[in-house]
């Protein structure tokens, strides 16, 4: 019995010695910095910049954040020195209903050039292209269709617009 114990003594110190060793790189799922955009609802045509959301009623967080991401797109639209200048802005609900959908558009007020609602949530073609898996996001994309930052938050969206 005392042999029995000290094997599972030894067992648990090996196990949480190699909790703290990696093995090779870690992988990030999704679209990575730099890689080309293919969807061609969301690539801007001669648009400095499109910005994609995605997000759903359902999750409060994310739809939280949708609401300040358009506060931040009316801001940097309302600027008189951003004349000439423009952004392709996104929202994309990955919510089932439609009714839900549409009256969250209405009470949220939402400002997007585009409001798109994926019925088919993550196992939508939008949401392979843009590699989702199973989690929310935001993209920028510039005029050449390349990712140049990803789930940024409101504030570092409103810091990169005023650029």
């Amino acid at each position: 019995m005392n042999r029995f114990y000290s094997i599972v003594i030894a067992l648990a110190i090996v196990g949480v010695s190699l909790s703290f060793v990696t093995f090779g790189p870690a992988t990030e799922n999704g679209l990575r910095i730099g890689e080309k955009v293919t969807n061609k609802k969301c690539v801007p045509n001669a648009e400095k910049y499109a910005f994609v959301n995605f997000w759903a009623a359902y999750d409060a967080e994310s739809r939280e954040e949708n609401v300040r991401f358009s506060e931040v797109i009316k801001r940097f639209e309302a600027c008189s020195n951003n004349k000439g200048e423009s952004i392709k802005s996104v929202s994309v609900s990955m919510d089932t209903y439609e009714s839900i959908f549409e009256e969250i558009v209405k009470k949220d007020g939402l400002s997007f050039s585009d409001i798109y609602r994926e019925a088919d949530g993550f196992d939508s073609q939008m949401a392979k292209d843009f590699k989702l898996g199973n989690q929310f996001g935001n993209f920028l994309i510039d005029a050449q269709g390349q990712l140049v930052a990803k789930n940024i938050t409101p504030d570092e969206f409103e810091r990169m617009l005023n650029k």
